[in-house]
């Protein structure tokens, strides 16, 4: 009862109106287990690990997993462990057998879940005394066959194990115990010889997933039709990102009862702050399920299949729980529950056949305070001291236009109430009297001009002189070499980028999986990668200025196809040696290389921006006759290869020069030795010391062969 005496406390207070209250109030509280969405953050890693080519030879694959309980974590809930088996990005489907050696400190059943594994193709599993491998799904086919071993704990004890029985491995993966495991199986030509574990081993094919519960507050109402409608808000989707780059959010929706499965017309109100996407996974309900949100939505295929799925993108839909559940019930959605977390990137939603409501979401408002609410006292005052209430005669705002729906956090202590609100709602709605005794405190949720207002480019060249870049398709040959500037136009001098993946493809979609990567998470994977450096320039603070990148690279013909893409992913970081909004570190390729640890890679993955440039693959022999076989015609441009345009016409320009002087030399030449020629006169008789042979030697140049030697 306390609580609501505050609670009656702080809305006794007078200030400027908030909006009407709905007529059902949600009082927000922290969520419990009976509330029906719960709130985590997802995240990757390893604590060791190894991957090689070795096995490519044998006529297996072997892959070891290595559960670890630490002091931290003893780990004594997990009782199931999900091995997750797909392909890697070179293979579409996996078709070679498979040897698991599966070790944990407590005695587990493994869960398998495969996808593009071939059937009819032998998969064995070695497991801890204890533990039971189970694939429920029928995945692998035929059922895989397992053995229970005495397998040795450490790390090099177990790898030496496997090696003595099968000569080579595939992947060694150490993990704190964990309810899932990602597995990438394949074998990659630049792998390794040889898996030599090491610490921090960071690879997108092995990777441990943990689900930490989020703090969140909610309340849950009482539906008045058949439809279940969850509004979820929340301000960002990882800790240690606060970007624009899009991030997946993922919804999992399930009965309550595992084994069951319901009908249900679902309908999810999402926002956030930040640009994500809003991925609805749905398992063992039917019926229909409506999606409205200001972000981007996607459906997985079991959803897709099994409900009928609709969604609406509203740029419109209003931040806080008074606003959104008013907007909600004014677009005809009564809701059933509300759920704000501040960070998420992932819900789980259980639905029953019948709503039933926790003890702690039954609570209901004292009648009297009810009343008072409903009497529609026309203020609330933003903060006044408790002190001056009795002092000072309430003061009236000074401008109140309508219903303005101003959305507020309120917080109440001992002497004051203070009530945060979106500096955008103040706007042409109402402005604070200035000659005032009572004392104000306005928090505005706004955010970091630095990080948001940036944007990224990237262009290509034809020379390291990254003179003038390619204005049309970007034809390249077999060897030839590629120039790639990225940059960045910031105000923040201490915000930087990293260039965390570039690949080739013949697909335009930066998600399809290709096996020429350039660089990955930030280290060069070519080895014709050079990175070039960039004169860094001085500007104001309050200037912005464009930061620049450039590397460049020979390319491969891997591909059967005279179009290729170009995919480089970007992502933000900072040089200052502390934290800025929970940006990742800047570290230049070689220190990527050795010291990137998976924390990283999860706040990059998570703050990404993709750029995609066509390249024109130049063939040295065709068999057609024509030579843009092969390329669309709208791409066909004149290119100029090997030189830009300044270049070309600065040496047009000396050929010119050239020429020029080359003309006049010869004519000077002809005009001062061909008219003294012209104008010689030929002698009469040569003179006295000259024979005959030479006086008719040069008689004989001056007249044809019957002519006179005498001018009369």
């Amino acid at each position: 009862m306390m609580t609501w005496w505050i609670l009656a406390a702080c809305l006794l207070l007078r200030s400027a109106s908030a909006g009407p209250i709905p007529e059902t109030p949600c009082l927000l509280s922290p969520v419990t287990e009976s509330h029906p969405v719960q709130a985590f953050l997802e995240s990757y890693s390893v604590l060791s690990g190894c991957a090689s080519k070795g096995t490519i030879s044998h006529p297996q694959e072997v892959h070891i997993v290595n559960l670890k309980c630490l002091e931290e974590d003893p780990c004594q809930s997990e009782k199931e462990v999900t091995l997750h088996l797909t392909p890697i990005s070179a293979i579409p489907v996996h078709q070679k057998p498979l040897v698991f050696i599966l070790n944990s400190p407590r005695p587990v059943t493994w869960e398998l879940k495969a996808e593009r594994l071939a059937a009819g193709v032998q998969r064995f599993f070695f497991v801890s005394q204890g533990s039971n491998v189970r694939d429920d799904a029928g995945s692998l086919l035929p059922p895989p066959e397992k053995e229970e071993r005495s397998l040795p704990s450490g790390n090099e004890h177990l790898l030496q194990w496997a090696l003595k029985n099968y000569e080579a491995v595939t992947s060694f993966t150490e993990a704190k115990m964990t309810k899932r495991i990602d597995i990438k199986v394949g074998e990659d030509t630049v792998f390794p010889a040889t898996c030599k574990i090491e610490k921090n081993f960071i690879s997108l094919n092995y990777l441990a997933r943990y689900e930490q519960p989020q703090s969140a507050k909610g309340c849950s109402l009482r539906p008045e039709d058949d439809r279940i409608v969850h509004i979820i808000e929340m301000d960002s989707p990882s800790a240690t990102s606060y970007s624009s780059f899009q991030v997946d959010i993922i919804i999992d929706i399930r009965p309550l009862h595992p084994d069951a499965t319901i009908s249900k017309n679902v309908v999810l109100i999402l926002k956030c702050r930040n640009a994500v996407n809003w991925v609805i996974k749905t398992h063992n309900v039917e019926g229909a399920l409506e999606v409205l949100t200001p972000n981007s939505v996607s459906f997985d295929k079991e959803t897709e299949s099994s409900m009928r799925t609709s969604k609406k993108v509203i740029p419109g839909i209003p931040s806080t729980q008074e606003r959104l559940i008013k907007w909600a019930s004014d677009e005809n959605y009564t809701a059933t529950s509300y759920t704000h977390a501040p960070v998420a990137n992932k819900f789980h939603i259980k639905l029953d056949a019948d709503i039933e409501m926790g003890d702690d979401d039954k609570a209901t408002i004292p009648p009297e305070l009810l009343d008072l609410i409903r009497m529609g006292n026309p203020g609330w005052e933003l903060s006044m001291d408790r002190e001056q209430e009795h002092e000072d005669e309430p003061k009236e705002p000074e401008e109140v236009q309508g219903n303005i729906n101003i959305a507020l956090s309120v917080k109440c202590d001992e002497n004051k109430m203070v009530a945060a609100m979106e500096k955008d709602s103040l706007q042409f709605n109402c402005t604070v009297p200035q000659d005032t005794t009572s004392s104000f405190d306005l928090v505005f949720d706004q955010r970091d001009p630095a990080i948001n207002n940036v944007t990224f480019n990237m262009e290509l060249y034809k020379t390291d002189l990254f003179l003038t870049p390619s204005q049309n398709l970007f034809s390249v040959p077999e060897n030839g070499q590629v120039y790639v500037e990225v940059s960045v136009t910031k105000a923040e001098k201490d915000l930087s980028f990293i260039i965390q993946t570039c690949s080739v493809s013949p697909s335009s979609n930066p998600d399809t999986p290709t096996d020429y990567t350039i660089i990955e998470n930030i280290c060069p994977k070519d080895d014709s990668v050079r990175f070039y450096n960039v004169k860094r320039l001085s500007y104001p603070k309050s200037q912005e200025q464009t930061e620049k990148k450039r590397f460049s690279f020979m390319f491969k013909s891997m591909f059967n196809t005279s179009l290729l893409f170009l995919h480089c992913e970007l992502t933000l970081c900072t040089n200052k040696d502390g934290e800025m909004d929970h940006l990742p570190k800047c570290i230049p390729p070689d220190e990527a290389c050795t010291s990137l640890d998976s924390s990283m890679i999860v706040v990059m993955m998570d703050n990404k921006k993709t750029f995609t440039k066509p390249l024109a693959v130049i063939t040295m022999e065709r068999t057609s006759d024509n030579p843009t076989d092969g390329i669309p015609p709208n791409l066909l441009q004149p290119v100029f290869f090997g030189l830009d345009t300044p270049t070309v016409v600065g040496i047009a320009f000396a050929a010119f020069i050239i020429g020029a002087l080359l003309t006049g030399a010869l004519w000077y030449i002809y005009s001062h030795t061909g008219d003294t020629a012209g104008r010689q006169q030929v002698p009469t008789s040569p003179p006295a010391s000259e024979n005959s042979s030479a006086a008719h030697s040069i008689g004989s140049t001056q007249s044809t062969p019957c002519s006179s030697n005498s001018t009369a």
